[in-house]
C-alpha cells in the first residue's frame, strides 16, 4: 500500500496564526456576519481546523481565496471553508447534530451555537442520517479508493478514523448497540495511529494502516446494516409516482440516485452491502492530469428513507434529487420525522441563499448539486468541462477501455 498525503509536522502557534489570519480577511468583508471555529484541534499536523462563515442571506460575498494563504496555513485547514446563511444557521444543528459547540473568531457571543432546533427523536433520526448516509458515504469512498488505487491518502484517513468512537457511541444513544458492546474492536488502533503518527517508522505506519482499513470497512458495513434494519421497524411508504421509470432494468427493484460520478441503489429484498470504485485513466493529459473516478453503491432499500424526506421538501437540493432519481418500485419507504424535513428544508434554504457568495463550500451533503461560481477561471471552466464529458464518455463501452484500476468490495 502507496502512503500519500502524509501529514506533516507543525506547531499549535500555526493554528493560532490561523485564527487570527482568518479573522483579519473577513473583517471587513460586506455580507459577512460572523466566522466560527467549529470542533477542536487536538493534534496538530493530524487534525484541520473547520470554519464557519456566516453571511446575510442572499448577499454577494466575495470570499478570501483559499491560495491566498500561506502553504502553512492552507495545510493546516486542508480546504475551503463552510459558508451558510444567518437565518440557515439557526438550524444548523440539523446537518451536525452531534457538534457540542462553536467558538466564535469574528461576530461576538451572539453567534455561539443556536439553541437545539429538534426533540430527541429527531436528534435519533438525524443520528440515523449521519450514520447510515452522510457518514458513510464519504468514508466507504476513501476505503474503496485507497483499495482500488492501491494507496491511501493518510492525511484524509487519519481525519476520518477519529469519527469511529463517535459512531459508537451515538449508535448506543439510539439503541442500535448495547451499551457494553464495542462497535469496533479496532477503535484503540485507530486513536494510537493519530497521536503516535509522528513517531512511527514508516514500515509501521504502513502496516497499521492496512489493517485499519480492513477495519474500518467491516465496521462501515455493520453500520449499514444495523441502521437499515432498525428504519424497517419505524418508516412508512409513500407512492412514487412523480419519480421517473427507469429505461433498462439494470437495478431491479429499486430506488436509483444517479449523481453523475456517483450512483447510489436502494434495493427492495438486499441485505447486503456492495461498494465499487472505478478509475479512470486521464484524457487531455496536457490539460489535466487528474484522474476520474465513478463510485457505485448497493445497499438495502429501508435506507433510503433517510433521503426521500427531500423529494416532499421544495428547493435545488428537492429538485436536484428528483431529476436525479429513477425506480420501478411503485411506493418507497420514508422515515417521517420532523428533524428530518427540518434538515432538507435547512440545506435547500442555505444553497439558495448562499447562492451569490464565491468560493463556496456547503457545510451538508448535496448529491452532486453544484453552484454556479461567480468568479470562474479559465482552469476552472477546463476542469468542469472535462468531468462533465468524462462522466458521459465514462458510461459508453469506449470508455470503458479507459479504466486503469477497479474494485468491488461486498459485505
Amino acid at each position: 500500500m502507496k502512503l500519500t498525503g502524509l501529514p506533516r509536522q507543525i506547531s499549535a502557534s500555526v493554528y493560532d496564526e490561523v485564527r487570527e489570519t482568518v479573522k483579519q480577511k473577513y473583517s471587513n468583508i460586506p455580507g459577512v456576519k460572523a466566522v466560527v471555529e467549529t470542533g477542536r484541534v487536538l493534534l496538530p499536523g493530524i487534525s484541520d481546523i473547520d470554519f464557519l462563515v456566516i453571511t446575510e442571506a442572499n448577499a454577494a460575498v466575495d470570499i478570501p481565496r483559499f491560495n491566498t494563504y500561506s502553504d502553512d496555513h492552507q495545510y493546516a485547514m486542508s480546504h475551503k471553508h463552510f459558508v451558510v446563511s444567518e437565518d440557515a444557521y439557526k438550524k444548523f444543528q440539523c446537518i451536525d447534530p452531534w457538534i457540542r459547540g462553536v467558538t466564535p473568531i469574528l461576530g461576538g457571543d451572539e453567534y455561539s451555537l443556536p439553541p437545539t432546533p429538534f426533540d430527541e427523536e429527531g436528534r435519533r433520526a438525524l443520528s440515523l442520517f449521519f450514520l447510515g448516509i452522510a457518514g458513510s458515504f464519504g468514508f466507504f469512498k476513501i476505503v474503496a479508493h485507497a483499495k482500488c488505487a492501491k494507496q491511501i491518502d493518510c492525511r484524509s484517513f487519519l481525519e476520518a478514523i477519529k469519527y469511529i468512537g463517535n459512531y459508537e457511541r451515538e449508535m448506543r444513544n439510539a439503541g442500535l448497540i448495547e451499551i457494553n458492546e464495542s462497535l469496533d474492536s479496532k477503535i484503540p488502533l485507530y486513536a494510537q495511529i493519530r497521536e503516535q503518527w509522528f513517531t512511527l517508522s514508516e514500515d509501521k505506519r504502513e502496516q497499521m494502516l492496512t489493517e485499519a482499513l480492513d477495519g474500518i470497512e467491516l465496521t462501515l458495513a455493520k453500520i449499514i446494516k444495523l441502521v437499515n434494519n432498525d428504519l424497517k421497524k419505524t418508516t412508512d411508504r409513500f407512492p412514487s409516482n412523480s419519480l421517473r421509470k427507469p429505461k433498462n432494468s439494470r437495478y431491479p427493484h429499486s430506488l436509483v440516485i444517479d449523481t453523475d460520478d456517483e450512483t447510489i441503489v436502494f434495493q427492495e429484498g438486499r441485505e447486503d452491502v456492495e461498494v465499487k470504485c472505478e478509475i479512470y485513466r486521464p484524457l487531455l493529459t496536457h490539460l489535466y492530469a487528474g484522474y476520474f473516478e465513478r463510485m457505485t453503491y448497493l445497499f438495502p432499500l429501508e435506507l433510503s428513507a433517510l433521503i426521500t424526506p427531500y423529494f416532499e421538501q421544495e428547493g435545488p437540493l428537492s429538485e436536484k434529487l428528483m431529476e436525479s432519481s429513477v425506480t420501478d418500485l411503485n411506493e418507497l419507504p420514508i422515515l417521517r420525522n420532523q428533524g428530518l424535513i427540518d434538515r432538507a428544508q435547512m440545506t435547500n434554504q442555505n444553497l439558495i441563499e448562499t447562492s451569490k457568495v464565491s468560493a463556496v463550500k456547503q457545510p451538508s451533503l448535496t448529491f452532486g448539486y453544484q453552484i454556479k461560481p461567480t468568479h470562474e477561471t479559465i482552469l476552472g471552466k477546463t476542469h468542469k468541462y472535462y468531468d462533465w464529458f468524462m462522466e458521459l464518455f465514462t458510461r459508453t463501452k469506449a470508455g470503458q477501455l479507459l479504466i486503469k484500476n477497479h474494485i468491488t468490495l461486498k459485505y
